[in-house]
């Protein structure tokens, strides 16, 4: 079994193509787990160049989620109440910016 982090970013605002605001979840793919390890800035960085992109007014917090998950061959496996995973909130100017 491979462990690994399920990186997702949850954000209140209203999407490129839409008129109503909303809550947002944008999967930004996998990432090691290297025993609870990750390069913050790294992650921060493709958060929000994956919210420029995808989202133009942000109306509220932008919260990075990392879910700590086993991979096998057919299946994933996430515990949803496990410690191991991460969740913080993106500090930036990003509320600004894009209204």
């Amino acid at each position: 079994m491979e462990e690994l982090f399920k990186v997702t970013v949850i954000v209140d605002g209203i999407k490129k193509k839409c008129r109503k605001s909303d809550r947002h979840f944008l999967r930004l793919g996998y990432k090691p787990y290297n025993n609870g390890e990750f390069n913050r800035e790294e992650i921060e960085e493709t958060a929000k160049a994956s919210v420029q992109t995808n989202i133009r007014q942000v109306t509220g917090k932008i919260i990075i989620v990392l879910d700590h998950i086993e991979r096998g061959d057919m299946m994933e496996q996430w515990r949803p109440f496990s410690d191991k995973n991460i969740q913080f909130e993106l500090k930036s100017s990003l509320e600004n910016v894009l209204q």
